[in-house]
């Protein structure tokens, strides 16, 4: 005989979907949803959480300030406390999620991001470590905010870089056909229907 605590629990691995991802690049991701709660499959790829991963961002800022923003009083702590993406737009406290990307047991560059709208994503800092770079990482952090935007019902995700920046450039513009919108004051603005 079924007790209520079985029910519940066939019920609950009912519910359980796994979904296969596979991005251009040949890597595989999958994706466990209970309910409406996704959970990152992939081990390289964590939620930001503190400790190391705060002493990376804060060295790549130390190292990439002026590749990373045009915001001189920028708070990269405020960002990471408050989860967004500065401290006038109060709409989007805790609406930005920071990433990680770790090469074994070492987090090697991280992403933030967060839906500006009901129907645009917007991936604000894209950043990966000196020493790690070269291996794809870029890739496949960008690969996971955009899975994430699709899921999200997001239509367009929206990115910036500097005009000096090649490598990003190359990056959003030849790999992910992100299309250029726009350049301004020392940026160029890229968009992507999803």
């Amino acid at each position: 005989m079924n007790t209520k605590g079985d029910l519940m629990n066939k019920r609950v691995l009912g519910v359980i979907l796994f979904v296969s991802v596979v991005v251009g690049s040949g890597v595989s991701y999958r994706w466990y949803q209970q309910g409406s709660l996704a959970v990152f499959a992939d081990k390289s790829i964590r939620l930001y959480a503190g400790g190391k991963d705060r002493e990376l961002v804060t060295k790549i800022f130390k190292e990439n300030f002026y590749t990373l923003t045009a915001n001189p009083d920028h708070d990269f702590d405020l960002m990471l406390e408050r989860r967004s993406p500065n401290k006038w737009e109060t709409k989007y406290f805790g609406k930005m999620d920071t990433y990680m990307i770790y090469d074994g047991d070492r987090p090697a560059g991280f992403i933030s991001f967060y839906m500006r709208s009901t129907y645009q994503g917007q991936i604000l800092f894209l950043a990966i470590d000196n020493e790690f770079r070269g291996k794809g990482y870029g890739k496949k952090l960008v690969q996971f905010a955009l899975d994430h935007f699709k899921r999200q019902g997001a239509q367009v995700v929206k990115i910036a870089t500097r005009v000096d920046n090649k490598v990003a450039q190359n990056l959003y513009g030849n790999f992910f056909k992100f299309v250029k919108e726009n350049e301004q004051d020392g940026f160029i603005f890229y968009r992507k229907d999803v």
